[in-house]
């Protein structure tokens, strides 16, 4: 099976990740969760985690109410280059 990568945040007070993006590989969606964090820190937000999970295409979890199915979750402290990818995006 092909693994997806989804873009997640979490505000302050927020109890469950917001997903904001998708990638068909874990750099892009790297380079995308430094992007979604630069916007919220230009929006002012200053409390809020971001970072990157994975998921089987064409899976989802039995267990519908408590399990999200995630494969794999990072956050952005365990990003390979912190940061050096937000420029790079927009290229």
């Amino acid at each position: 099976m092909r693994r997806v990568y989804l873009v997640w945040v979490r505000i302050s007070g927020d109890s469950e990740d917001r997903i904001r993006g998708m990638a068909l590989n874990y750099a892009r969606a790297e380079k995308m969760a430094e992007c979604v964090a630069t916007f919220l820190r230009l929006l002012t937000k200053k409390s809020f985690e971001y970072g990157v999970k994975s998921y089987e295409h064409g899976q989802f979890s039995s267990d519908v109410l408590t399990d999200d199915g995630c494969y794999s979750r990072w956050s952005s402290a365990e990003f390979e280059n912190n940061g050096d990818n937000v420029d790079s995006y927009f290229r």
